[in-house]
């Protein structure tokens, strides 16, 4: 059975400004219907440092752009696996 998302592409990537790590592109849909779900949205009211955000005044980071900065991490760890190793076979299988 296929999924409706496997390998959709976005006709153009969407890119939001990250204080950490610059630009983070997205270009896949599943991942953008992701970000854009209420569930996800919600994280922008919620405050990462908790009450430390009194005591260092410039320290304003949300749950929100904590899990795009996890996202882009995470892409950029599987485009290098997917690079390096996608030729390697491990047991019956590999890394596909």
């Amino acid at each position: 059975m296929t999924t409706p998302y496997k390998y959709q592409m976005l006709p153009m990537e969407k890119v939001f400004r990250d204080p950490v790590h610059n630009y983070i592109h997205v270009q896949h849909k599943v991942i953008l219907d992701l970000i854009n779900s209420k569930e996800v949205q919600r994280l922008r009211r919620i405050k990462q440092l908790g009450t430390s955000s009194f005591t260092f005044h410039g320290a304003e980071h949300s749950r929100f752009t904590h899990s795009l900065g996890v996202y882009e991490i995470s892409r950029r760890i599987c485009d290098i696996f997917s690079r390096n190793f996608s030729k390697e076979k491990i047991g019956n299988g590999g890394w596909d």
